[in-house]
């Protein structure tokens, strides 16, 4: 099973423990092995931490940060230094012909 977790950006930091409830229950009664994460708020943050801590004791979920942008090269330097180094990236983007 494939999940996808995106959020609001003022998503309060209490919702830690119900999200990581969340998880659980999808990897364990639902088995859920692999998420896709975005990266433009809280929300996407408190997911991120919560399955870095599980993918300890879940060896066998994988997940991925995509990415709504195309960031800066100033942008994906603090990304890799400061998020998380070899985590795999996506990025999602528009068709030129789309409005």
């Amino acid at each position: 099973m494939t999940c996808t977790f995106f959020g609001h950006k003022d998503t309060p930091f209490d919702i830690k423990d119900k999200l990581k409830n969340t998880l659980v229950s999808l990897i364990e009664k639902q088995g859920a092995k692999v998420f896709y994460v975005g990266n433009q708020g809280n929300f996407d943050i408190i997911v991120r931490h919560i399955l870095e801590e599980l993918k300890n004791e879940y060896s066998h979920i994988d997940y991925t940060v995509v990415l709504a942008y195309m960031p800066t090269v100033k942008k994906i330097m603090i990304f890799w230094i400061i998020i998380k180094p070899f985590i795999p990236i996506y990025f999602i983007t528009r068709p030129e012909n789309l409005p």
